[in-house]
């Protein structure tokens, strides 16, 4: 038995959509994005990605992706990436996930990012514009530690599953796993009888508000796509009770800035190393010197 997500019509009939506070069901809430404008969504798609290079991620089987096990990635254009996943002929899965469109500027259309712009983005800076587009696609049963979500259903249906932070006993990865907020269990295949989950079959057009401390697992029904946008928050004060996504967000911070400033730091300690052997070279010519 599941629970149903509240159900609103506009992003405003919340007083907490600068910070959510709890997930909701927009209907309709992305149904006037100008990609609903076009006459067939996916072919559009299809038309104005289909030389760009993206990392598809690829797996053995469908248990393999229901816990979000990225064996391998391969970089493909966006039409081979499109044959591999409309042809389920093999068990192997191919799933383009958490790919920013933001980050292929250069590369797109122009203007094409303008067909993914809602309300939200009136209020609120977008950080990132996430696509997932896959058949039968699945993302393992995660959290985001930081910034606020809101999933947009573009074509097909989307099944999501949500919780909140403390509904059920889950276990994480692990701090040093490449999967540190995803659950230790599969989701789709664990026994769910006695846990508290809520659940919504989006829509084309419909939007879903995710806080950062809601695990949710999402499971794809046929061939279909979502936007999903991020905005950052000025409110971290869930972060009291949940220590592990304080850690989690310090280490994702120490990374990104290893990752930004990599060049300079090992720079440092190249000279760091210059230096010492310097002076272990000298301190060894001292002591030669006194010998002789």
């Amino acid at each position: 038995m599941y629970y149903d997500i509240d159900v609103i019509y506009n992003i405003k009939d919340t007083n907490s959509y600068i910070n959510f506070q709890k997930p909701y069901v927009i209907k309709g809430g992305c149904k006037n994005m100008d990609i609903f404008n076009k006459k067939n969504k996916i072919e559009y798609l299809k038309d104005n990605l289909k030389g760009i290079t993206f990392p598809v991620e690829i797996y053995d089987n469908d248990n393999e992706m229901g816990e979000t096990n990225i064996k391998k990635r391969k970089e493909l254009s966006f039409d081979k990436i499109y044959n591999k996943i409309i042809d389920d002929k093999t068990e192997q899965k191919y799933y383009l996930a958490e790919i920013d469109l933001s980050d292929y500027t250069s590369q797109l259309p122009e203007d094409f990012l303008k067909n993914f712009v809602i309300d939200m983005d009136e209020s609120r800076l977008n950080e990132g514009i996430l696509i997932f587009f896959g058949k039968n696609g699945k993302s393992g049963c995660h959290l985001h530690t930081s910034n606020d979500y809101v999933l947009n259903q573009i074509s097909g249906t989307k099944t999501v599953y949500m919780f909140d932070y403390y509904d059920n006993n889950m276990d994480f990865h692990g701090l040093f796993s490449d999967r540190s907020n995803f659950t230790k269990s599969n989701f789709f295949t664990m026994d769910k009888t006695n846990m508290k989950i809520y659940k919504a079959v989006l829509e084309e057009g419909d939007s879903l508000m995710i806080p950062p401390w809601w695990w949710h697992a999402v499971e794809g029904n046929g061939l279909n796509y979502s936007i999903t946008k991020t905005y950052d928050r000025n409110d971290y004060t869930y972060l009291f009770d949940k220590p592990y996504l304080v850690i989690l967000m310090l280490m994702a911070g120490y990374f990104e800035i290893l990752e930004e400033y990599f060049i300079i730091i090992l720079s440092i300690l190249l000279i760091l190393l210059i230096f010492y052997i310097y002076l272990l070279t000298d301190d060894l010519s001292l002591s030669f010197a006194g010998i002789l």
